[in-house]
């Protein structure tokens, strides 16, 4: 499922129609529905303008859900985006340690997942 960023500061900068709690009410009803459901999300890191707050609200809605895997990618510089908000772009190293902490988060997901009873 594409979840992109669990900022709704972010989500409303990439003109999502979600807002967080909305995404999360979804992944909570498959998982309600369908308990043992294998449930994944694409996560962009790097967004222009993102901050540490938009990074670490991201990684704690993660962190709160249960998701088994992440596909996370950093923003790239190709993107339609870039002309809007190449003031904004957060620096390399910097989205790279946002995109580690995330993929991080996502093995560990993954490992219990796993782990879990089936």
């Amino acid at each position: 499922m594409p979840l992109q960023s669990g900022s709704d500061r972010i989500l409303a900068a990439m003109h999502r129609w979600y807002r967080a709690e909305h995404y999360a009410r979804r992944v909570e009803l498959i998982r309600e529905r369908l308990p043992h459901a294998a449930i994944g999300a694409d996560v962009i890191t790097g967004f222009p303008g993102e901050s540490e707050d938009d990074h670490a609200a991201t990684h704690a809605f993660i962190d709160r859900l249960p998701f088994t895997y992440l596909h996370v990618f950093s923003f790239s510089k190709a993107s339609r985006h870039q002309s809007r908000h190449a003031r904004k772009r957060s620096p390399g190293a910097t989205i790279k340690r946002r995109a580690r902490e995330l993929r991080a988060l996502g093995e560990s997901k993954a490992a219990a997942f796993r782990q879990s009873p089936a």
